[in-house]
């Protein structure tokens, strides 16, 4: 994954940072075809993918699904794709 993120500001423009299967990279490994998983629930048409992106926080066990939990105080951080 590159160190150097895109430069992007907030205000410019409304951001969705994805992790996990929603990635592309993620989808791609796991033997999907050409489509993702974004592109299979219909929402990945109108995305600009930019790039990979590192969301400062921690994931959490609930399950079958992880949860992104962001605090000011967390160090950590977490691989996704804006």
């Amino acid at each position: 994954m590159p160190s150097v993120q895109p430069s992007v500001q907030p205000s410019e423009q409304d951001w969705l940072v994805v992790y996990g299967s929603l990635m592309r990279d993620l989808s791609a490994a796991s033997g999907e075809l050409a489509t993702d998983l974004l592109d299979r629930l219909g929402v990945g048409a109108g995305l600009r993918r930019v790039g990979s992106w590192r969301v400062g926080g921690r994931l959490f066990d609930l399950g079958a699904y992880p949860a992104l939990r962001r605090s000011p105080q967390d160090t950590g951080s977490v691989c996704a794709e804006l």
